[in-house]
């Protein structure tokens, strides 16, 4: 006799000539179905031949989806929540550990003093790059744009000018045009570009920081 509170109750068990626990079921009479899966097998959840059966389905379906692994573990056996079994599996599987790895986030490094600085105004401390190219109409004709990105190394305060080309000449400019608009800054820092001569070119026009003796980074 199956008690109400056993997980078997409502899925209408019966043995088999074999001694096999089976599930019955309502499609017997249909001819295009296998035998097995008319009448599959039950398993308990936590059991070490049901995982043996669901890890062996996982590994022939190559480490494919949870759902494939559910539907072919179906066709033969009925197993109380079998998501959960297939996840288990998964979790236990060393192909999947490799495949499913989430990488590990390194460790920052300390701030430099320019993300630190308190009571500065803005772009006191700036951080310069190009973005584009950009397409843009003059008339009947298309031309490019490239945008210059100042950014504000302590509150991240943008600001964007639009150069003509990438020359040295159209990137004094647009330092020009941001420092008549935001102040000069106390420090500029950009990464190296093509123009090796370009820091002396801005440090005709940017005073250099006294704390840095003179230096423009």
């Amino acid at each position: 006799m199956i008690p109400r509170s056993s997980v078997l109750f409502k899925r209408n068990p019966y043995m088999d000539e074999d001694g096999i626990l089976r599930l019955s079921g309502r499609i017997d009479r249909c001819r295009v179905v296998d035998p097995a899966t008319k009448r599959p097998i039950l398993l308990p959840r936590r059991h070490r031949v049901t995982e043996l059966i669901v890890d062996d389905v996982h590994r022939r379906y190559k480490h494919g989806s949870q759902e494939t692994v559910v539907n072919e573990v179906r066709q033969r056996f009925d197993i109380p929540a079998l998501r959960s079994v297939c996840r288990h599996v998964r979790l236990q599987c060393n192909m999947c550990m490799l495949l499913y790895a989430r990488p590990v986030s390194p460790q920052m490094c300390e701030l430099p003093a320019a993300r630190l600085a308190a009571y500065m105004m803005p772009f006191s401390y700036t951080g310069i790059d190009y973005f584009g190219p950009m397409i843009v109409a003059n008339g009947r004709k298309t031309e490019k744009r490239w945008g210059v990105l100042f950014t504000c190394l302590t509150v991240r305060a943008i600001h964007i000018e639009v150069v003509r080309s990438l020359s040295t000449s159209d990137c004094l400019m647009a330092i020009r045009s941001f420092m008549a608009r935001r102040g000069t800054p106390i420090e500029i820092i950009s990464d190296r570009g093509q123009d090796e001569w370009l820091l002396e070119e801005v440090g005709k026009i940017v005073p250099a920081n006294p704390d840095k003796k003179d230096e423009m980074v």
